[in-house]
């Protein structure tokens, strides 16, 4: 069980951990303002240390925003890449600014279909969307593997075939816009070389503006694409 006491202006609280080569050990942590704050603390502490750190808190009070805050933005930097990670988090924005103070433990279908329908009245592309709601699924299937919640929520929730916004239609240029859009930036403009390399070789920005010296081969007219620019930040 979870022990207090006062140490001149702070409490702590402490409890009796597992024995390591026979000795017994205890787990302390000081520095709360209040008894309450020391109990509070202590217990979401035993009930991690119990569960081998899986369980968030010990009650129930588990808000959507504090479980996606301590633990699956964690969970998307460890499994995806910065760039990935990124786009994860930011397809979570609209979620927590909506429902980010709900108990994530009575967070229910009704509710996921509340969400699916605001960002269909929205205005937003099936694709984006789909992202968003296929985001949101994985955040409350860790939840699952944490034994925070039982049942995900957002597992039945269909996207529409048809929303209001399709996003842009894919767009093919005629040779002769094409040739139109080149001249426009020939002679030495600073994007030149950029979109000529672009064009012709079919790279993405990353790609393209990772490009170094040692890429190319004039002997043989080669260029070689084996990485890309990421800005973390």
């Amino acid at each position: 069980e979870v022990n207090t006491r006062k140490r001149g202006n702070y409490w702590q609280y402490y409890f009796e951990g597992v024995r390591v080569g026979g000795k017994r050990t205890r787990v302390i942590k000081s520095g709360f303002k209040t008894k309450k704050e020391a109990v509070e603390a202590g217990t979401i502490a035993l009930a991690e240390y119990n569960e081998c750190g899986q369980t968030l808190v010990a009650s129930k009070d588990v808000s959507i925003i504090d479980f996606v805050q301590n633990k699956y933005y964690d969970y998307i930097d460890m499994k995806y890449r910065d760039r990935t990670a990124k786009d994860f988090k930011r397809s979570l924005d609209l979620f927590i600014a909506w429902y980010g103070s709900y108990n994530i433990t009575k967070f229910t279908y009704i509710n996921a279909e509340d969400y699916l329908s605001r960002l269909v009245k929205r205005g937003l592309a099936k694709n984006t969307i789909q992202s968003y709601i296929s985001c949101t699924k994985r955040m409350f299937e860790l939840a699952i593997k944490l034994n925070v919640i039982k049942k995900n929520p957002m597992a039945d929730i269909k996207v529409p075939e048809v929303t209001e916004n399709e996003g842009n239609p894919h767009v093919i240029y005629s040779d002769e816009e094409v040739k139109r859009y080149l001249e426009a930036y020939k002679d030495n403009t600073p994007l030149e070389t950029a979109i000529m390399i672009a064009y012709h070789c079919g790279l993405r920005v990353s790609e393209m503006v990772a490009l170094t010296w040692d890429d190319i081969d004039f002997g043989k007219k080669q260029l070689t694409v084996n990485k890309q620019l990421i800005s973390k930040n």
